[in-house]
């Protein structure tokens, strides 16, 4: 029998079907995964801790051709001004994601780890603060630190989707 530990299924609300089946994975160990694709996030959540779904083998993560970033951080913050506690909400894309991805410096404070720390403004969860490998990246929402690729380059770098 395959381990469930070795499965990593995405997508699992697209019917009630999956997402039972995802949570029967998730209880044998398996991590799932939930997108933000659809912009029900809170919904999701709801339908997946109404089935028993554990929240330490869950992950919310964008649909990388098709959704942005920006759409994760609104959905954890309606989630999250819908009653989730960020306790519960926060994990699913810092420990957890860190977890499943075997990256075991990362996802949590404690010593040996990277340290990386990202603080939020409570009410819209977008980024005030970030700090990584002990470099202050982000202050009061501004870049601070440029990416090493863009160090010695006089190329100006802007990325938009096409419906930003």
């Amino acid at each position: 029998e395959l381990d469930p530990a070795t499965l990593y299924p995405t997508h699992i609300t697209r019917s009630s079907t999956l997402l039972r089946q995802a949570i029967e994975l998730a209880r044998r160990g398996s991590f799932v995964d939930i997108d933000t694709t659809e912009s029900n996030l809170a919904d999701c959540l709801d339908a997946y801790d109404d089935g028993g779904g554990p929240f330490d083998h869950l992950t919310v993560s964008t649909d990388a051709g098709g959704d942005s970033p920006g759409n994760l951080v609104a959905q954890l913050a309606s989630a999250a001004t819908g009653g989730r506690p960020l306790e519960q909400l926060l994990p699913l894309v810092t420990a957890n994601t860190a977890r499943v991805l075997h990256l075991g410096n990362k996802g949590r404070l404690s010593p040996g780890c990277d340290g990386d720390v990202v603080v939020l403004d409570r009410a819209s969860l977008q980024p005030i603060h970030v700090v990584a490998h002990g470099k202050i990246l982000l202050t009061d929402g501004r870049v601070i630190d440029r990416p090493n690729f863009l160090r010695d380059s006089d190329r100006e770098v802007t990325l938009s989707g096409e419906k930003a």
